[in-house]
C-alpha cells in the first residue's frame, strides 16, 4: 500500500511540463464542432511542437506552439502523452493528420532512378539504422523527383499509435513544392531562404529551374550571412540583382535580417502559401511566418 502510494507521488513529480507559447483561434471557435472533421498540420521542429487545425470549409481556426524539452526524442513517448493530456484537440481528433518534420540529411532522387525498396541507398546520412529510423519517400511533382527523408523511429511509431491514418512530410518537400509553383515562371533569379531558430534551409532558382537546395545549422547571424553569400559565391549570382526572400522564424527589426540586408538590397519577405484561408486567423500576424505548417 505504502509502495504504491510512493510510485504515484513520484509520477507526479516527474510529470513533463509542456509549456504553451502561442494559442491563437477565430472567435466563436468550438473545439466539438471540428473533431470529427477538417484537417490537423503538425510541424515538429526545433524543439517545438506546432498545429493548425484546418475546419471543413479549408478555413485555418486554430493554431498553437508548445516549447519541447530539450530532450524529447529520447523520451518522445512520455512527452507527446503529456501533450494529450493538455490538449484536448489533439485528444481527441479523428480526421486526417499532416505530420510534417525536418531532416539536413534528406536527398532528392530523380524519377528515373528511384526505387520505393532501396531507399537506404539513396539517404545521405553516413551513420543511421533502421532499428533507429524510419526512411520515407515523397514525390515532388515539379520537378520529378523524389525526397527520401527519415524520421525518428520512437517518433513515428507514437504518431501512429495515436494518428493511425497520419500522414508524414519532409519540410524541405512542401518547401520545394510550393516555391516552385510559385515562382519558375519569375525571369529574376531568386535566392530563398526557410529560417528557423538554428536551422536554415536554401532553395536558389536560376533560370527558370531548381539550381541548389540544401540545409544548413547556425548559432549566430554572422553564420547566417556566411553560409547565404558562399552559396551566393558558389552559384554565380549577383548580390545586387537577386531576389532574396526570407520566411519562417525572422523578423524585420531583428540583426539577422538587417546584416542580409546590407548585401543584398533585393530582400523580401515570402507569403505562406494559400492552400488554406489563414487570413483571418493570422490577420496581426505577417505573412511569412508558419510556412510550412499551411504548405500542406
Amino acid at each position: 500500500m505504502f509502495l504504491c502510494f510512493l510510485k504515484k507521488i513520484c509520477a507526479l513529480e516527474t510529470t513533463i511540463n509542456i509549456p504553451l507559447k502561442l494559442n491563437i483561434q477565430l472567435e466563436g471557435f468550438w473545439n466539438q464542432n471540428y473533431l470529427g472533421n477538417g484537417h490537423l498540420n503538425v510541424l515538429l521542429k526545433e524543439m517545438e511542437l506546432s498545429y493548425c487545425l484546418i475546419s471543413d470549409s479549408n478555413t485555418a481556426v486554430l493554431l498553437k506552439t508548445y516549447q519541447l524539452p530539450k530532450d524529447y526524442p529520447n523520451n518522445f513517448a512520455e512527452v507527446f502523452e503529456q501533450l494529450l493530456e493538455q490538449d484536448d484537440i489533439l485528444r481527441n481528433f479523428q480526421g486526417p493528420v499532416s505530420w510534417i518534420s525536418t531532416d539536413s540529411y534528406s536527398s532528392l532522387v530523380p524519377n528515373a532512378f528511384f526505387e520505393a525498396n532501396e531507399l537506404a541507398v539513396f539517404y545521405q546520412k553516413e551513420h543511421f539504422t533502421l532499428k533507429n529510423e524510419q526512411l520515407q519517400a515523397e514525390y515532388i511533382p515539379n520537378i520529378d523527383h523524389y525526397n527520401v527523408f527519415a524520421i525518428h523511429r520512437s517518433i513515428g511509431n507514437v504518431v501512429k499509435s495515436h494518428f493511425a491514418n497520419a500522414k508524414f512530410h519532409c519540410s524541405s518537400s512542401l518547401l520545394l513544392s510550393n516555391i516552385l509553383s510559385a515562382s519558375l515562371s519569375n525571369d529574376a533569379n531568386v535566392l530563398f531562404c526557410n529560417v528557423g531558430k538554428t536551422m536554415m534551409e536554401v532553395v536558389i532558382l536560376k533560370n527558370k529551374a531548381l539550381s541548389f537546395n540544401n540545409t544548413y545549422h547556425f548559432s549566430t547571424p554572422e553564420d547566417f550571412l556566411y553560409y547565404l553569400t558562399n552559396i551566393t559565391h558558389q552559384e554565380g549570382l549577383n548580390y545586387a540583382s537577386t531576389q532574396l526572400i526570407l520566411v519562417g522564424d525572422v523578423y524585420e527589426s531583428g540583426g539577422l535580417y538587417h546584416l542580409c540586408k546590407q548585401y543584398y538590397p533585393n530582400i523580401t519577405f515570402g507569403k505562406r502559401p494559400n492552400l488554406h484561408q489563414s487570413e483571418n486567423l493570422l490577420s496581426n500576424h505577417p505573412h511569412h511566418l508558419y510556412y510550412e505548417l499551411f504548405a500542406v
